[in-house]
């Protein structure tokens, strides 16, 4: 589709996107993903940040996509964004949730430095971007975040033995935003939870798996959140 960053039908698809998924976009979160989408482009010139970098897949598989976890957040919350890359889901759910604290950490200290860039361009307070992996976050009093996210990590049973550590345990979530996941990773990823360990190392009792399945809108294409919840 041609249509220019910023214009009133790019504007349009991420609104009635968004809305499909249950989330509401004012005009201050549609300036943030402009400077944004169009800042990313801008970089993607010399950094290697994403794959999509035409205006309608911007729109719809990096911004719309990040605010399928919206609806799962609460107004005010602690978030990190683990391998968060150009900044999918960890800014599009800042600017909806502004009154967040958000961390962002990516492995790549070109990624972190646009990262910063773009959060002094969109004079966001309340968020950070470090060069860090999650790894390396040990759990410590400024851990325990209300919410981990990943859309970037490809094993899923990997994603959430990273976010474990990082997530409070008394009624944190742990939100991985995928494409197709197969019911063997399902599976897989119950006996993780279960405490069984099944190859990678088991996780302790005390969660619920929720798997939600949905069409990316307008794409059509088969997403999937994978949602622990931790019992507390």
């Amino acid at each position: 589709m041609n249509i220019q960053i910023g214009a009133k039908r790019w504007q349009s698809i991420i609104q009635e996107g968004a809305a499909q998924l249950g989330v509401m976009v004012d005009d201050s979160a549609m300036r943030g993903f402009e400077t944004h989408a169009t800042e990313m482009i801008k970089f993607n010139r010399k950094i290697n940040l994403t794959a999509i970098t035409d205006p309608y897949g911007i729109a719809v598989k990096h911004i719309v996509d990040s605010l399928a976890a919206a609806p799962h957040l609460p107004d005010q919350v602690r978030l990190l964004d683990i391998g968060s890359g150009a900044g999918f889901p960890g800014i599009p759910l800042k600017l909806v949730r502004p009154a967040s604290a958000v961390t962002l950490i990516d492995g790549s200290v070109r990624k972190v430095s646009f990262l910063k860039h773009i959060i002094r361009q969109l004079n966001l307070e309340g968020i950070c971007a470090c060069h860090l992996r999650a790894e390396q976050m040990a759990p410590s009093r400024n851990t325990g975040f209300n919410v981990v996210v990943s859309r970037a990590l490809a094993d899923l049973e990997r994603c959430i033995q990273l976010a474990y550590p990082l997530v409070d345990k008394e009624k944190g979530i742990i939100i991985a935003l995928r494409g197709h996941v197969a019911e063997t990773e399902v599976t897989a990823l119950r006996q993780l939870l279960k405490g069984r360990d099944s190859g990678h190392g088991a996780v302790e009792n005390g969660f619920s798996l929720k798997i939600e399945r949905f069409s990316l809108p307008f794409s059509g294409d088969q997403r999937t959140l994978v949602i622990v919840r931790c019992k507390g």
